[in-house]
């Protein structure tokens, strides 16, 4: 990964492992004191979702009723960086409790059921493209200063002292099924929070300007052949817009489709959102200067000479230039 996408991710995954404990052991098919318990198999109980908690940066968050009989909640947002911070970590009580007598003052994030972290523009455009299981963009804030990420885990590990019986797991299923939809209640209760599809990013374009396909053959880590195609566009419909290198597209015969990395001035090794860093690039061209990234050449360049491009070095004329995109065949 890129050295500043990787120190995001770093980041985020150190403080998101410091609110809930080491890594869960898999799941078992039938629960057994102090195992994990497959929450799939398990049908969810209804419970009222009647009262709310508000996290310290003023997310409003659904909660259910006597959650805090049930729940313990903990505001990591003293424990950040600039762009990155944890609101709120949700755990169940019970499985603490069951925790502390089946082995004391080890963590192994028993009742852990999800984070949310909230990240500022310059921490989304820095992590967009980390790919680490259960870490999932789900909103943004209505002026698009503030992400939000899901951090949870596939299958939250309940803790019990008696976990076959019956009755002792209601309660569980019921704070299950309330964490599963945790990212929908949120952006309900939040007038200012709107759902944020990071598919669509990944499988469209992140400037609305002209576009160009940059394609090459290129090494691999592995020494292995692939084929690259880096995406430019211009940040803005204007004809003299400078360009910018938002994509690179990666095409092995291991799959059908191509693995998509979000290029952003943060990943190229400037600590500047985009729109801060290509607005100080056009005014420079529109002063009479002439910025590197003033022609599709120059932008290439600019990612082939930055922390971002991770393939074997290569020059702007092994590169074929095509309007449309290029049809790939492993």
């Amino acid at each position: 990964m890129k050295k500043i996408l990787c120190f995001a991710l770093s980041f985020v995954m150190a403080l998101s492992l410091f609110a809930c404990g080491k890594k869960t052991e898999e799941p078992a098919d039938n629960a057994k004191p102090g195992q994990t318990v497959d929450i799939a198999s398990i049908p969810a109980k209804d419970i009222p979702i009647s009262e709310t908690y508000t996290t310290a940066t003023g997310v409003v968050v659904p909660m259910p009723e006597g959650y805090d009989k049930m729940l313990t909640l903990k505001d990591q947002s003293g424990r950040d960086n600039s762009y990155s911070k944890i609101i709120i970590s949700a755990y169940e009580n019970k499985s603490l409790e069951a925790a502390e007598k089946l082995h004391p003052g080890v963590d192994y994030a028993d009742g852990w059921l999800f984070n949310i972290i909230e990240v500022t523009r310059l921490g989304y455009e820095s992590m967009a493209s980390m790919h680490s299981a259960g870490y999932t963009f789900f909103a943004k804030s209505t002026d698009g200063t503030r992400y939000f990420i899901n951090h949870h885990a596939p299958n939250p590990r309940m803790t019990r002292e008696d976990a076959e019986n019956p009755d002792s797991v209601d309660e569980w299923k019921a704070l299950a099924a309330w964490a599963a939809d945790i990212q929908n209640l949120i952006i309900e209760k939040n007038e200012d929070i709107v759902a944020f599809d990071m598919d669509s990013v990944m499988n469209g374009y992140t400037y609305p300007g002209e576009h160009l396909f940059m394609t090459c053959e290129v090494e691999n880590f592995l020494s292995e052949p692939e084929t690259v195609v880096v995406v430019l566009s211009r940040p803005s419909i204007a004809q003299n817009a400078v360009w910018a290198a938002e994509r690179i597209e990666s095409y092995s015969s291991f799959s059908s489709n191509p693995e998509v990395t979000l290029v952003f001035p943060s990943t190229m090794g400037e600590y500047m959102t985009a729109d801060e860093f290509y607005d100080e690039q056009q005014k420079t061209m529109d002063a009479g200067w002439a910025p590197q990234c003033a022609t599709p050449e120059g932008a290439l360049e600019m990612l082939l000479e930055s922390p971002a491009w991770e393939y074997s070095e290569i020059g702007v004329d092994a590169f074929t230039a095509t309007t449309e995109r290029p049809v790939i065949s492993n």
